[in-house]
């Protein structure tokens, strides 16, 4: 398992700032948010409009010995067909960024709105076809209260695209709202877990969503089920975005979790 950490838990800082602050902590891949409207660093279709743009990104990656593991345009959702055709639009321009930037794969999801199910298997099969067409996947993250939001419905999706690109962001805060462990999960979407969120889910704690080290949370479990399913892929840190909290340190709280739960493996 690989660590990496989405710039979204560093949006207060240029993305110069937040690759060097990742690798001095020992990341080693960074998940690009691009997630129009929510503290993204750059929107996603200026982005792919602007080839110097992206050279820089992809010159400061290389300046801090990093890769990008995926870029995050979350998601597919319109309430008119106007509104949803530029959101498949932006998505479609973030596979263009990632193509750019090397990453293999693309993040999103499928929020309420009021968009039919058959739109979003259209969507989501287009997508899988461009991303196929630049060496790339699309990983559908299920959230809690979305249309894909459970496990039976990330299966129906599945089904319905049909299309061997498609694949999932495994985010287990999502999972846990539902009650649901995240081994059991793990082993019954096997292989098509292709990219995770390292992501807490302790509402009664400060920074709820911060990955601090417990075993037993629900991403301390997360990580111990990815480790016995021998998960080769990225676990990417993330946290809801907290506009008052301190970038660097919740990114050295997060490393000090993750280097704890692996001492605890490696003893």
């Amino acid at each position: 398992m690989k660590w990496g950490l989405t710039t979204l838990i560093a949006h207060r800082y240029s993305l110069d700032r937040c690759f060097r602050e990742a690798a001095e902590l020992g990341f080693s891949f960074v998940e690009l948010n691009l997630v129009r409207g929510y503290y993204a660093h750059a929107n996603a279709m200026q982005l792919a409009d602007d080839p110097a743009w992206m050279e820089h990104i992809a010159g400061l990656l290389q300046k801090y010995g990093l890769r990008c593991s995926s870029v995050d345009c979350h998601g597919l959702f319109g309430n008119t067909p106007e509104e949803f055709q530029y959101n498949l639009d932006y998505i479609r321009a973030g596979i263009r960024v990632g193509h750019a930037l090397a990453a293999p794969i693309l993040i999103t999801s499928c929020p309420k709105s009021a968009a039919t199910w058959a739109q979003l298997v259209s969507a989501t099969r287009l997508l899988c076809n461009e991303a196929a067409e630049c060496g790339m996947r699309v990983a559908v993250e299920a959230e809690y209260g979305y249309p894909v939001g459970t496990p039976e419905e990330v299966e129906r999706l599945f089904d319905d695209v049909a299309h061997p690109a498609l694949g999932i962001n495994f985010d287990p805060s999502h999972y846990s709202r539902l009650g649901l462990k995240p081994l059991d999960l793990l082993r019954r979407f096997g292989d098509r877990v292709i990219h995770v969120h390292a992501k807490e889910y302790l509402p009664e704690n400060p920074f709820p969503t911060r990955y601090l080290g417990d075993e037993t949370s629900p991403c301390g479990e997360m990580l111990s089920a990815l480790d016995v399913l021998n998960y080769q892929g990225v676990a990417s840190a993330e946290t809801l975005a907290d506009p008052e909290a301190d970038p660097s340190e919740a990114m050295r709280q997060i490393m000090q979790g993750l280097k704890l739960w692996e001492s605890r493996k490696k003893g």
